[in-house]
């Protein structure tokens, strides 16, 4: 082992190689494994290692261990050979996998090393260290390989070695020297990269030439770039054409902004523009708003040379007129258009293009639009051309064209069908709708499937184990991602494989609290109907869409148990009662339920209607709480004043809760969120201290606990526990900021309303403060369901105006969101009766500013007021025109 040990020390491949040729096969396997127990800390280096970080150590003991493996790699002779090097957690990788991707000990060892043992599996370690999207060969030993003829050139894999950058291993300066060394590969490899979407946008850590960066990688590339520019060692004027032919794919918007920056930089002239037209006037229709701003920018420089290619240019922007966020662009464009059509008649024919702009809420352009019609286009058929626009036009452009813009037409919401939902039919069916449940997760077909299953128990196939494997395999790789798969399997395993004692999920022994009490506790029932073959069903069974449960068979299920003697499980009836649809009962339900003798009997007759008499005990105390809410939204009910839930929220009264906007500032000072924190800190602002202690699961209603915890579809089973007031529960999710937020916020602001609208849940109290933030969220998503929520709530007869407006003027200004976004929901044409929800929000706007510290773009609340009471042909109120004067001063 001396001898393995002094040429560690020596670092000389060359002593290694010639050591290495003599070996006999005996020992090459004897030496390769001690040269894998060899201790580097304490057989070679020899120190102790430094408290503090110290580079040179470190650097010093890379590149032992990097000599050492390659050592190893002189004793293999083949590929089988190779697996003699895998670790345990992956037989497919070998040492030489690792030394390939980061040779420290350099390439001309290994490359000497093939030249006498040549290689012949080469290329498959190549590929499978490319296979990665983010693992990738060191190029200059991938380029040593290529040149020495020992791997066939893959453009793609080399492009990808050259462009990833690993973290802490680069060195611009040192790219920059080598591509300098080597014109061929700055040819063959280097300006090919725009054929690739290579991970430019992930962030690493190099030395850049000034000094160690954490950048995104693009960065790295563009200083390498300018100094083989500045250097004259890129010459080929190719790359510009093929940089234009990348802007119209379909790559993450970031990708293609890098190649613009890259166009930039290679600085292409006025005549290499015109030379490309094509590609440049095709990117065009690119979905990305910074490659339409690039071409017209482009354009502005080359529109009144002799060859522009005025047609190809005016065809194209119809794509950049209804962009976002390209306000400037669209200025500019339709400059150049006038021009054109100014200087040469022929191109008239184009006239009613730019009217495709008028869909912009943007003043300016909807006025210099409107002005290019007046001027060009023929008067008879100027109203044609602009009657597709006219709802959205404000008035000045309106004045200019001389129309009207006559009645907007809302899309009336069509009231929900609570039609009855089916059931499998058989066995056949039953499989279908357990693959379609596992798939959809919907809360109706999870509970569908929980129905069925009690309903199957004697028309199972003597082989329905078997049949059932494909479901149980999916449910075995289920993840907390979907808790509601969790719950699933957990039924599925305590029924197909029982154990004396219920069997809790594995990925819920280490949870804080249990997500969602409801859908445990219903295995249990289901598995005790199983045992004992009992086949009543679920009172909380869905019976109508989406899931509903009618009182009628709400009562009939309640017969069919006191009939059979079978106790009622209080959970099970609160969901019943809280998904009850509220319907006329017939008389034949009224009298069945009046025979009802059960504990809960009293409560079902308040429910159906049948007294309005309170009679509380404390076994049926939490139904109570459930029905008299479901019952009466806006109720105020004393009887629970002298009962241990007086406190509890919903009880008593309506669910109102306080909140506040407070700024919170970073370390430095330097960044500052504004946060919305309600009362006793119920949405759990993640620094803020919640109240302690939380309510009975039994209390639906108080959204009880565990709401941190679910995932999007666990968040909508739970809003489908509480369809008739769900404010509570929705609070839970609201974000306690309205930009900077992560996926799990993005979630909160998306699903649920999703889940609000197709269901047609109504919000009642604080629940409205929910879709106020959602309509001033940063994901543009959220704001429009936010405002179709609002529409649905007019048409549906259960918005609260006041409330709403209030509320979103008090979050407006006090600065918790841009006032940009609210006025996005003014852009759009609306009907009158919305346009008067609309100025009730700016008067409040109004009305509520502070001159001394108003928000950005408040100009555009005023402007915005004075428009739709034009739209409106109503007075300015002078109070108000009075307090805009003051705000101007």
């Amino acid at each position: 082992m001396k001898d393995v040990i002094e040429l560690i020390k020596e670092r000389d491949y060359r002593k290694i190689l010639k050591w290495a040729t003599a070996l006999t096969d005996e020992e090459r396997y004897k030496y390769l494994e001690q040269l894998k127990t060899l201790d580097v800390d304490t057989e070679i280096i020899k120190e102790p290692r430094p408290e503090k970080y110290n580079r040179a150590y470190y650097d010093n003991r890379a590149l032992v261990d990097s000599t050492r493996s390659f050592m190893q790699i002189c004793c293999l002779r083949s590929s089988k050979d190779l697996r003699l090097t895998a670790p345990e957690w992956n037989k497919s990788w070998s040492l030489l996998h690792y030394y390939i991707q980061k040779p420290l000990f350099g390439v001309e060892p290994l490359i000497e090393y093939f030249k006498i043992f040549r290689p012949d599996y080469l290329d498959k370690i190549i590929k499978d260290i490319s296979a990665g999207r983010e693992s990738n060969n060191d190029f200059q030993m991938l380029w040593q390989l290529y040149k020495n003829g020992f791997i066939d050139f893959d453009e793609e894999i080399f492009v990808r070695s050259l462009f990833i950058i690993p973290m802490f291993n680069r060195d611009t300066m040192k790219d920059v020297r080598f591509l300098s060394e080597t014109p061929e590969a700055v040819g063959k490899v280097l300006l090919q990269f725009y054929k690739y979407e290579i991970p430019i946008l992930d962030i690493s850590k190099w030395q850049a030439k000034k000094e160690y960066v954490c950048k995104k990688c693009f960065e790295y590339w563009e200083e390498v770039f300018r100094e083989l520019l500045e250097a004259n060692l890129i010459t080929d004027r190719a790359i510009v054409r093929n940089l234009l032919s990348t802007l119209t794919y379909s790559w993450k918007k970031g990708h293609l902004d890098w190649h613009i920056r890259m166009l930039k930089l290679f600085n292409p002239t006025k005549e290499e523009y015109l030379a490309n037209q094509d590609y440049l006037y095709a990117a065009l229709y690119s979905t990305n708003s910074t490659v339409g701003n690039f071409v017209v920018s482009t354009a502005q420089s080359l529109y009144k040379e002799k060859d522009f290619d005025a047609e190809a240019f005016i065809q194209g922007i119809p794509n950049l007129l209804n962009k976002e966020k390209s306000d400037k662009a669209i200025l500019t464009a339709l400059d150049i258009v006038s021009y054109l059509l100014d200087n040469t008649p022929a191109y008239r024919k184009y006239t009613d293009i730019p009217a495709g702009a008028l869909v912009q809420p943007n003043d300016k352009i909807q006025e210099k639009v409107a002005l290019m019609l007046v001027k060009y286009a023929d008067k008879k058929d100027l109203k044609e051309i602009v009657e597709p626009f006219a709802a959205a036009l404000k008035q000045k452009a309106l004045d200019i064209l001389g129309i009207d813009k006559g009645d907007v037409e809302g899309i009336q919401t069509v009231a929900l069908e609570n039609y009855p939902l089916s059931y499998p039919s058989g066995w056949e069916d039953f499989l279908f709708h357990i693959g379609k449940t596992l798939g959809s997760l919907e809360p109706s077909d999870i509970d569908i499937m929980y129905e069925s299953l009690i309903q199957m128990q004697d028309t199972m196939p003597d082989d329905y184990q078997s049949q059932l494997k494909p479901y149980t395999k999916k449910l075995e790789k289920a993840s907390s991602e979907k808790e509601l798969l969790l719950y699933i399997a957990e039924l599925f395993d305590n029924w197909l494989h029982p154990e004396k004692s219920f069997k809790t999920h594995p990925s819920f022994w280490n949870n804080r609290n249990n997500p969602n009490p409801f859908m445990r506790h219903r295995n249990k029932w289901v598995l005790s109907k199983l045992r004992r073959n009992v086949k009543l069903p679920l009172l909380s069974s869905p019976s109508h869409y989406p899931f509903y449960v009618h009182p009628s068979i709400l009562v009939s299920r309640l017969s069919e148990y006191e009939r059979a003697g079978e106790a009622v499980e209080i959970e099970d009836l609160i969901v019943a009662c809280n998904r009850i649809l509220k319907t006329d009962i017939s008389d034949k339900t009224g009298k069945e339920a009046k025979e009802l003798k059960g504990y809960y009997a009293k409560a079902i007759h308040y429910l159906l209607g049948l007294t309005d008499k309170i009679d509380l005990d404390d076994k049926t105390l939490p139904l109570w709480a459930a029905i008299t809410r479901t019952t009466d939204a806006n109720g105020i009910f004393n009887e629970f004043e002298a009962t241990q839930i007086k406190d509890y929220p919903v009880a008593v009264n309506p669910f109102r809760i306080s909140y506040t906007i407070e700024r919170d500032y970073s370390k430095s000072g330097e960044y500052h969120w504004d946060r919305l924190i309600l009362e006793d800190n119920w949405s759990y602002s993640y620094n803020r201290n919640k109240k302690k202690g939380s309510y009975p699961s039994l209390y639906f209603y108080t959204a009880h606990n565990g709401m941190e915890f679910y995932s999007k579809t666990g968040m909508l089973y739970w809003l489908s526990l509480v369809p008739h007031y769900c404010d509570a529960v929705l609070l839970r999710y609201l974000p306690d900021t309205a930009s900077g937020n992560e996926v799990a916020e993005f979630e909160y602001c998306l699903y649920p309303l999703q889940f609000l609208i197709e269901n047609q849940i109504r919000v009642h109290h604080n629940g409205w403060l929910y879709i106020a933030l959602c309509l001033i969220f940063e994901k543009k998503v959220s704001r429009e369901l936010a405002a179709e929520y609002i529409n649905m709530a007019f048409d549906l007869d259960f918005i609260d105006k006041e409330f709403l407006s209030e509320n979103i003027a008090y979050m407006i200004m006090n600065m918790f969101a841009p006032v940009n976004r609210l006025i996005e929901y003014f852009d759009q044409p609306y009907p009158d009766h919305i346009r008067e929800f609309q100025l009730s929000i700016l008067k409040k706007c109004i009305e509520k500013a502070d001159k001394k510290s108003l928000p950005t773009n408040f100009k555009k609340i005023t402007a915005y007021y004075v428009e739709i009471c034009n739209q409106l042909k109503i007075e300015i109120d002078n109070q108000i025109g009075t307090r805009m004067k003051e705000l101007k001063k």
